[in-house]
């Protein structure tokens, strides 16, 4: 799944849309996954309970403008909220 979004240009427009941080396919290979990916480095780690009213706004905000974007493609997200920050 996650090398069809690359292949369909879903993480390109993501990225150049800046509602995701660079990501790439990574040369490394590590043993029983098949995929390993890279961001681009995020310097400061927050979590919602520190995050103000307009914090709040500002990220429902960005979760629906990525859902827009995923709903041209016949995606979706699944489970976002605040807490669920990696991908397994």
């Amino acid at each position: 799944h996650c090398t069809r979004l690359f292949d369909s240009g879903v993480v390109d427009e993501l990225v150049q849309s800046r509602l995701l941080v660079p990501t790439t396919r990574s040369t490394l290979r590590v043993e029983g996954y098949p995929l390993v990916l890279e961001h681009e480095f995020v310097p400061h780690v927050s979590y919602p309970y520190e995050w103000s009213a307009e914090m709040m706004r500002a990220a429902a905000l960005h979760t629906l403008a990525v859902l827009a974007t995923l709903a041209r493609h016949g995606l979706t997200l699944k489970d976002a909220h605040g807490w669920n920050s990696d991908c397994r």
